[in-house]
């Protein structure tokens, strides 16, 4: 009888050792499959864990944490996303949308002399967008309307 419980119970740990490892943890394609399925909120939880794995290469890491301030941007959390967007940039991303994202959400959370500051380092890296004008137009206005108060604020 005492035999046949301990080879129950091993049998109990192994499966659960092997479940357990089958799952295993976030990897670039699964993140990649929950950001096509529009799983925004997962992708970027599954990004930003890899972002943060040193086993990766950069160019990995690099793709990871801009990756993950997609997915938080499309979630609608331009905190989290500012802080991937930011860690991207500190990894080396090259590509200039990277200083629209950061000016976005800086933007989005009312940072708008800061968000002026990175349209502006944007637009120098892409001088024929024709949306940055428009942008910086409305942080500054958004600077002046904090400042006038009106009889409704």
């Amino acid at each position: 009888m005492h035999l046949k419980l301990r080879y129950a119970l091993n049998l109990i740990i192994l499966s659960s050792i092997v479940t357990l490892y089958s799952c295993g943890g976030a990897t670039m394609k699964k993140a990649g499959e929950s950001f096509e399925k529009k799983e925004y909120a997962v992708a970027a939880d599954m990004y930003k864990e890899l972002a943060s794995d040193s086993k990766l290469e950069k160019e990995d890491r690099q793709k990871a944490a801009f990756r993950a301030g997609e997915g938080f941007r499309l979630n609608h959390d331009p905190k989290n996303a500012l802080k991937m967007y930011e860690r991207a940039q500190r990894y080396g991303v090259k590509d200039p949308i990277i200083l629209y994202r950061i000016a976005q959400m800086q933007k989005q959370r009312g940072e708008f002399q800061a968000a002026i500051e990175m349209f502006k380092l944007y637009q120098k890296e892409v001088p024929g967008d024709p949306t940055i004008e428009t942008m910086i137009k409305g942080c500054e206005s958004a600077l002046k309307w904090k400042e006038e108060k009106t009889r409704y604020t």
